[in-house]
């Protein structure tokens, strides 16, 4: 009797995809929340491919609460990589940034952090090297590149 029930509460917690447009990097939905009323999601292009969603199909709120978790993070990363575009950052300063907006956890904030390692994009040995290249090429000296560095910390 219990699966049955279970069962019942999952169909009634299902939404529908009226809609599907595909954007460069997500892809925008519109889900009937019961016959009067619906809302368009953003989901990431990777959970519409997992997933299968196509106009027609119903999915369950645990899977629209996943997909809105996951365009949340994708979001922020893309904003990470924004920030890193108009400047190199150390992974103190994007750890630092990323607690300030609020809007990522301490789990999802380290998670960020080791993707932006992983590809590459923090890396505190190579920025050290490329500052003090620069400061050399400035015709810094030691003590004064040493110097400007401990500020830097």
């Amino acid at each position: 009797m219990m699966i049955y029930l279970k069962k019942y509460q999952d169909a009634l917690e299902s939404y529908y995809i009226r809609s599907v447009e595909l954007q460069k990097k997500y892809a925008k939905l519109v889900i009937e929340l019961n016959p009067t009323f619906s809302k368009e999601i953003k989901v990431t292009l990777d959970d519409y491919v997992q997933y299968g969603l196509r106009k027609g199909i119903t999915i369950t709120k645990e899977q629209l609460c996943s997909f809105e978790k996951h365009i949340d993070s994708e979001q922020l990363y893309q904003r990470c990589l924004r920030k890193l575009s108009l400047k190199d950052r150390t992974i103190y300063e994007m750890r630092k940034w990323l607690k300030e907006t609020e809007l990522a956890d301490y789990q999802e904030v380290n998670s960020l952090i080791d993707k932006l390692i992983q590809k590459g994009y923090l890396d505190d040995e190579k920025l050290c090297k490329e500052q003090i290249q620069a400061l050399a090429n400035s015709l810094y000296g030691p003590k004064q590149i040493v110097s400007k560095l401990n500020n830097v910390v």
